[in-house]
């Protein structure tokens, strides 16, 4: 049986958003040794992620979700 495959944009993300648990955070660091590559592609994530200049506001994510809940909510009404 295959193991899964790691999908490593989400863990940097879930990282760097402070919500990876213990075991991402040991499976990041295991794949950030395995090549320079990776390390690259994981210091240039750091930095774009450090020099983001649009944060989002609380109130901004109640109104997407809002939104999203209602666009939702109107296609299973028409089903």
């Amino acid at each position: 049986m295959d193991s899964p495959t790691i999908d490593i944009d989400q863990l940097i993300a879930s990282f760097l958003s402070g919500n990876c648990n213990p075991s991402g955070k040991l499976e990041l660091e295991q794949w950030v040794s395995l090549s320079e590559e990776n390390k690259k592609v994981f210091d240039d994530s750091v930095k774009i992620w450090q020099n983001c200049q649009t944060p989002i506001f609380k109130s901004e994510m109640e109104h997407d979700k809002l939104r999203i809940e209602v666009q939702i909510f109107a296609q299973n009404s028409h089903q």
